[in-house]
């Protein structure tokens, strides 16, 4: 069973809406393989950048870009918990893992 997080959905529709008196849109956003979701960030392109979290219980990376495709990815290997928090105009994101000592990093 796929598990969707509501509050990532909630997010993306009020970004997208802003201040315009445009209605909101929503936009389900599925990772393959996870079991929870979650939205951090969206450009103005209406790209979003966030974390998802896998059965095994570890966190990894991913932007949706507006045109649909989703790239997931680790900054620093499969087990380091990596969270994007921003993503800018030119899809460049930041966030942060833990490495293998168990400290917090920041990547981007």
């Amino acid at each position: 069973m796929k598990k969707f997080g509501i509050c990532a959905v909630c997010i993306f529709a009020a970004a997208t809406s802003g201040m315009s008196g445009q209605a909101a849109q929503f936009a389900r956003v599925s990772v393959k393989g996870a079991t929870a979701t979650g939205l951090n960030a969206i450009n103005d392109n209406g790209d979003v950048a966030g974390s998802y979290t896998t059965s095994d219980g570890s966190s990894h990376g991913f932007i949706k870009l507006a045109a649909g495709k989703v790239k997931t990815f680790d900054a620093n290997g499969p087990q380091s918990n990596t969270n994007a928090g921003f993503i800018n105009q030119s899809e460049v994101v930041s966030g942060g893992y833990i490495d293998s000592t168990g400290g917090p990093q920041a990547f981007v």
